[in-house]
């Protein structure tokens, strides 16, 4: 750029006023491209430049002071209402045997053998809980143990892979106890 404003001068000697402005607008890209060198330069310094633009955004002014705001000590119920206490830990069993009624016995006895969905419920639960073990037990570690024996007799005069006959029989016993 500094060049063809340079060779523009030189042709056009009537035009140095627009030569001179081609050459201020040169020194100033130039002193730009000085000033931006080391962003091109290393890409590590614009990675700490947008660090520190994003960690500036988290930062609270100096004279922050926390809102006051007003809230009850505790919540209050009004007379008629109460604070829950549910029981659900305690097992329910027959709890139709507080109202000793025998009739209505007779009927919770009938109805728990007579309900088949009851029943498909409580083996399908049985069920998942069962696959549950079964997939559960994959986490945690395996022993395996077995033992075998065998033994064997070779007849005399049986060829060898050497070419050699055996004059006498030959045993052979072969225990082997593997773990893992």
């Amino acid at each position: 750029m500094v060049r063809s404003a340079v060779k523009m001068a030189k042709r056009t000697p009537g035009h140095a006023t627009s030569a001179r402005a081609a050459l201020k607008s040169c020194r100033k890209r130039f002193k730009l491209s000085l000033v931006l060198a080391p962003v091109k330069a290393s890409p590590s310094f614009l990675s700490c430049a947008a660090f520190l633009f994003f960690l500036a955004g988290c930062a609270v002014g100096p004279n922050y002071h926390r809102p006051d705001v007003a809230t009850a000590p505790a919540w209050k119920e009004q007379p008629p209402w109460r604070s829950a206490d549910p029981k659900d830990s305690i097992p329910k069993g027959n709890w139709w045997t507080t109202f000793a009624d025998s009739e209505l016995d007779q009927y919770e006895t009938q109805a728990l053998k007579s309900n088949q969905t009851i029943e498909v419920a409580r083996y399908q639960l049985e069920q998942a809980r069962a696959s549950a073990r079964i997939t559960q037990s994959g986490l945690f570690p395996h022993l395996t143990a077995g033992i075998s024996a065998q033994r064997a007799q070779t007849s005399a005069g049986r060829p060898t892979t050497t070419g050699i006959r055996l004059t006498s029989p030959f045993l052979s016993n072969d225990f082997l106890i593997p773990f893992t």
